[in-house]
């Protein structure tokens, strides 16, 4: 699967630190977070990026892409002679965080409402496009990001537009190529002082990664499906006491799949998942808060094939969300999460909760991330009712002057099959360098691998290995 809504938010930063970036990312075309086309969250500390500006269309006419290997290097050739007469001018920029908001992206003013389009481009090298133990296949491809983010300049009050694709073309296996896209709004209302009402729907259609526990039917191409999120909220907050409460929902469709040419139809897939929480938190100080929240949904399949697959949980955590300085600050919570099933052969759940987040900026050029989060996910099987996903992520970025940013990336996921024996548990790494061309350009180049291991009932086993490089456009 590929959604996970508490970890696509950025890591927490203090009020007025995150004020400041906030009106930076307000600036920038390419915002501190986004979301991608793949479902997934990219913040301040993704270190994925993109590639191509019109500087290098001359260069790549001339590059041959007879071998993978020899794709990327050209490429990656292309973009340093692009880089030699590229108009680069002193930045004002020290700081991991300051490298990665590039400030001095304004958007686009039409009258009274701002513009902000981005364009990303990767060129990328897999070792291991199926994600398979046996019969590895290599390939290259290259992959288009574009986005937009619309809002009007207003006093008070927000509301913004947003939509975001992504089109993958594989060089060999044409069978993996996919378009993915998204369009979304979303608001805040300004009550009163300190009351606010949020409110946000999204459409996007999307694919289940290879290798990913959503991809169960190792199709001829990748599973693909539409999603329709909405959520809505009300919070008070900057007292003593803050009150936050919401609820939200999301609809998921699947479009049928092809298995040796054989059409499979998927709807048994179809699922409805409703939720809602409320949250209250209280200052013990000007830098600690603790908090209380209670949490509760329900998963409402349409079909069910096998066996009932429909549940319903609820759940509680006590956490604490410090604010030290503008160089550390972090969230913990730990808790209970209960969760019932009706398929009688499937125990309920009783077990431990918990969500962390964290970032911490020792000296100007270190800054270090940390997040994780538990929770439970749509199945895959006809026969399994849902997937406890736990979830880790670390970073940590330096910059090398002004315009030079390194990072690494470590993450871990495990992933429980309720009600069968299969589990898996995947440990993935990232190592990228970053350059700032210009506030509007940023070149890339990363290195990737990926180990998966599993247990049980036809779990999957697997490695792979990645290279990339890319552009990103953002006026």
């Amino acid at each position: 699967m590929n959604e996970s809504p508490a970890l696509s938010a950025r890591l927490p930063q203090p009020a007025s630190k995150r004020a400041r970036n906030q009106a930076a990312a307000g600036q920038a075309g390419g915002t501190a977070s986004r979301r991608t086309a793949d479902g997934h969250i990219l913040s301040g500390y993704d270190f994925g990026g993109s590639v191509i500006t019109t500087k290098l269309q001359g260069a790549r006419r001339a590059v041959s892409f007879a071998r993978p290997a020899g794709r990327v290097a050209a490429t990656f050739g292309a973009i340093i002679a692009a880089n030699s007469v590229a108009n680069a001018q002193p930045l004002p920029v020290y700081t991991p965080e300051t490298l990665l908001l590039q400030p001095g992206t304004k958007g686009v003013r039409a009258g009274n409402v701002l513009i902000y389009p981005q364009l990303d481009f990767d060129l990328e090298q897999d070792s291991n496009i199926y994600n398979l133990d046996d019969n590895k296949v290599d390939d290259t491809v290259f992959v288009v990001r574009p986005s937009v983010r619309i809002r009007p300049d207003t006093a008070r009050h927000e509301f913004v537009l947003e939509a975001n694709g992504q089109l993958r073309r594989y060089f060999d296996v044409k069978s993996e190529n996919s378009d993915q896209y998204g369009v979304g709004a979303r608001t805040r209302l300004d009550f009163a002082e300190r009351t606010a009402a949020t409110a946000s729907l999204r459409y996007a259609h999307r694919i289940e990664p290879r290798g990913s526990y959503g991809d169960s039917l190792e199709s001829d191409q990748p599973i693909e499906y539409d999603t329709l999120d909405g959520a809505a909220g009300l919070q008070r907050t900057g007292g003593i006491l803050e009150l936050r409460t919401g609820g939200n929902f999301r609809q998921t469709r699947y479009d049928d799949a092809t298995l040796d040419g054989v059409r499979l139809d998927t709807s048994w897939r179809d699922v409805d998942n409703y939720g809602g929480f409320a949250r209250a938190d209280y200052r013990v100080s000007p830098k600690l808060r603790t908090f209380v929240e209670l949490k509760a949904d329900w998963t409402d399949y349409r079909s069910e094939p096998d066996v009932p697959r429909d549940s319903n949980g609820y759940g509680a955590l006590v956490g604490l969300r410090m604010e030290v300085s503008e160089l550390i600050d972090g969230e913990i919570a730990v808790g209970y999460a209960h969760r019932n099933f009706d398929d009688p052969a499937a125990d309920s759940f009783d077990g431990v909760d918990f969500r962390v987040s964290g970032r911490w900026t020792p000296t100007p050029r270190w800054q270090f991330g940390l997040e994780g989060q538990r929770r439970f996910d749509r199945s895959p099987l006809a026969n399994v009712p849902t997937v406890l996903a736990t979830r880790l992520r670390f970073v940590a970025q330096r910059s090398l002057g002004r315009r030079f940013l390194v990072g690494t990336e470590v993450t871990y996921d495990n992933w429980d099959y309720r009600g069968i024996t299969r589990k898996e548990t995947r440990i993935g790494g990232d190592a990228t360098l970053r350059y700032l061309v210009t506030d509007q350009l940023t070149a890339f180049a990363a290195a990737g691998y990926r180990d998966q291991s599993g247990s049980g009932d036809n779990a999957r086993n697997y490695s792979g290995s990645n290279f990339r490089i890319g552009l990103s456009i953002a006026l």
